[in-house]
C-alpha cells in the first residue's frame, strides 16, 4: 500500500484472508492500481 518508486515488484500472498484464516482452493481476484490505471486479474489457488 502507499506509493512506490517505478520498478519491478513481487508480492506474496500467504493464502490467508483478512482474518488470518486459510482460504479454500479456488479462483481469486486481485487488483493493481497505478495512478489512474487499474487492472484486475485472476489467480488460482490449488492446495
Amino acid at each position: 500500500r502507499g506509493q512506490q518508486s517505478a520498478g519491478v515488484y513481487n508480492y506474496l500472498w500467504d493464502g490467508n484472508n483478512e482474518a488470518g484464516v486459510k482460504v479454500a482452493s479456488g479462483v481469486y481476484l486481485y487488483r493493481m492500481v497505478a495512478g489512474n490505471h487499474v487492472q484486475t486479474k485472476r489467480m488460482i489457488l490449488l492446495k
